[in-house]
């Protein structure tokens, strides 16, 4: 685990290598709200609200972080607006894409969430390793009914799946 939620640091991260999963956790239930890659930041909306963070950031693969000081990201800020454009599209590519996430979870259901999260893990028709869990985690519900969804959607021939990886086959059907 890098940052906890509701921790107050002054602290923006880089990610040079790696990846890692921003997840809020609640009574035992999981959610994981974004996974970042290298060359992402995080942890700059709570540094620059002055606000706790609002989710838990756990490394899923090895990391290297850059840890950049508030008073030095304000310093820059103020000497250079060429750096501040680039933090303000940063940020409303952030707002956009959770803003997205949130439609998501509010206008879908659970299949619909799975193949989207399967559509977006997928580099030329494969998956990032993800377990039956990780995608419970991500489309926000349990492991049992992300299973089953896979189980028809292999049946029907439109996924497979070999060493945690999902091969999409042909493209996912509009409905489940």
């Amino acid at each position: 685990i890098i940052l906890s939620r509701g921790d107050t640091t002054n602290y923006l991260y880089v990610l040079i290598s790696g990846q890692v999963d921003a997840y809020i956790e609640e009574d035992d239930r999981r959610i994981i709200v974004n996974t970042i890659s290298s060359g992402e930041s995080f942890g700059e909306l709570a540094m620059l609200a002055g606000e706790p963070r609002s989710a838990n950031i756990i490394a899923v693969k090895d990391c290297e972080v850059l840890v950049l000081q508030q008073e030095h990201i304000y310093k820059y800020l103020a000497e250079s607006s060429g750096f501040g454009r680039n933090i303000i599209q940063m940020l409303a590519k952030k707002v956009n894409s959770l803003t997205e996430d949130v439609s998501c979870f509010a206008l879908f259901d659970v299949y619909h969430r799975l193949a989207r999260v399967l559509e977006q893990h997928a580099n030329s028709g494969i998956t990032d390793r993800l377990t039956q869990q990780e995608i419970a985690d991500r489309v926000g519900s349990s492991r049992e009914m992300v299973s089953r969804i896979l189980k028809d959607l292999r049946t029907g021939g439109y996924i497979s799946t070999e060493n945690k990886r999902v091969c999409i086959n042909k493209p996912l059907p509009k409905a489940w």
